[in-house]
């Protein structure tokens, strides 16, 4: 499957794990006042936490780019992946 590179993007992986854990915060919170749904989000939410934590290939929607990012420009419904060395495609 061929996709297109759009360059390595040394900032973005830090970007998206800052967004992400930020997001885990905010959903488990929201869902504390039942502990079974609260510890199945963070569980679920982790997942891409921990990719980019580690260094892995993520697969993401366009709508988790920065506002400022210049490939948003090819839409919110775009799939992009951010590869290990951090080399950023969309994912078709």
């Amino acid at each position: 499957m061929a996709h297109k590179t759009l360059g390595v993007e040394p900032d973005l992986r830090a970007q998206l794990l800052q967004w992400r854990k930020s997001f885990r915060r905010e959903m488990a919170s929201t869902l504390a006042e039942n502990a079974q749904w609260s510890a199945q989000a963070w569980e679920q939410l982790s997942h891409s936490v921990d990719q980019l934590a580690n260094g892995e290939a993520y697969r993401f929607h366009g709508w988790e780019l920065p506002d400022d990012h210049p490939a948003r420009v090819l839409g919110v419904n775009v799939d992009f992946i951010l590869d290990e060395d951090d080399v950023l495609r969309v994912f078709s």
